[in-house]
């Protein structure tokens, strides 16, 4: 990405989540910090959806509160301001709908598709016998200014006119490609 941001002819770029079903969303933030910047990303909400934690980017550092988890060495400068554009879709799940939650408040960035699944949970390990575990929903994901989404919501919505053998046919890229090039 560093080498392909150097260009000059660059207008924007499409962040495509539609398949992203979830993960850890730690490492795909991480990835994105160039767009994303020194900011906070997302946050973390009880039960009742009170703000109790919020994830930062600074200098390549991801931040839950104020513990440093992980990093990347940034290369270049930012794209805070680049034109973003986000598709999303019916698979789009967990961690995939945290990304997609770090660009909301975000400048320049329009999102595209359909809804998210609706899996904007805030999760933890419960241990079980034998090495197992269990995955349990303790709260919920918010955006960087503390709003509680139960799935995202596309500002142009497109409904099952995806083409993923020809890109250049697909309503989606399409429409990203409109905004980029305004």
């Amino acid at each position: 990405m560093s080498k392909v941001k150097q260009s000059k002819n660059l207008k924007g770029w499409i962040i495509d989540l539609r398949f992203n079903s979830g993960g850890n969303s730690m490492p795909m933030l991480l990835a994105l910090y160039d767009f994303l910047g020194d900011n906070p990303v997302y946050g973390m909400m009880n039960i009742d959806k009170k703000l109790v934690t919020t994830i930062k980017l600074k200098k390549g550092k991801y931040y839950d509160n104020h513990s440093k988890s992980s990093y990347i060495k940034p290369v270049g400068t930012k794209m805070t301001e680049t034109k973003v554009a986000i598709i999303t879709g019916l698979a789009t799940a967990s961690s995939g709908e945290i990304v997609a939650l770090a660009f909301k408040g975000r400048g320049n960035t329009i999102f595209i598709g359909e809804n998210t699944m609706g899996m904007t949970t805030t999760n933890t390990k419960m241990s079980l016998a034998f090495g197992a575990y269990m995955a349990i929903t303790i709260g919920y994901d918010s955006d960087r200014n503390g709003i509680f989404y139960e799935c995202i919501t596309p500002d142009i919505e497109i409904n099952k006119q995806d083409d993923f053998e020809n890109l250049s046919a697909d309503k989606n890229i399409q429409e990203a490609i409109k905004f980029i090039s305004k």
